[in-house]
Parts: C-alpha cells; sequence; structure tokens
C-alpha cells in the first residue's frame, strides 16, 4: 500500500472507476485503467484503500486523516 498511488487514485478516479478496476482484478480482467502495483495483490490493496478513503473525503474528512483510519483498520483486522 502506498500512499501516494492511493492519493492519486482518490484525485484522478471516480468511485465507479475505482469500484470497476476492483472487480476487474478479481475477475483475472484488464484494469480500465493503470493502477500502480507490484502485482494484483497490490494493486487491489491500493484500489480497496482508495475506495474507503474516498468515502471518507467525501464526507468532509482530510485525506491523511481518512487514510490513517483505513490503516488502523486493516492493523485490527490482522490482529
Amino acid at each position: 500500500m502506498r500512499k501516494d498511488v492511493i492519493r492519486t487514485l482518490v484525485d484522478v478516479q471516480t468511485k465507479e472507476d475505482l469500484v470497476a478496476a476492483k472487480e476487474a482484478i478479481l475477475r483475472g480482467r484488464v484494469l480500465p485503467f493503470a493502477v500502480e502495483g507490484s502485482d494484483e495483490s497490490e494493486k487491489l490493496t491500493n484500489l480497496l484503500a482508495a475506495l474507503h478513503v474516498l468515502d471518507m473525503v467525501r464526507q468532509g474528512v482530510d485525506f491523511d486523516a481518512a487514510l490513517r483510519q483505513y490503516i488502523a483498520q486493516v492493523r485490527e483486522t490482522i490482529r
């Protein structure tokens, strides 16, 4: 998960585009736009983070705070 990639996705793509890219990865299809990542799992991780952060930003939460919240949720899930 890379902050710069997530920020670019949030700034450039619509929620619908992010969902379409996520679905493309899950179904083994070609992505509708380029997503940085060393492999499909990293690309999916960046997309999932961008979707969460975008929802939070639309609710008025600062990008950095939204990303921190997402990372905290991921860490809690792993524990």
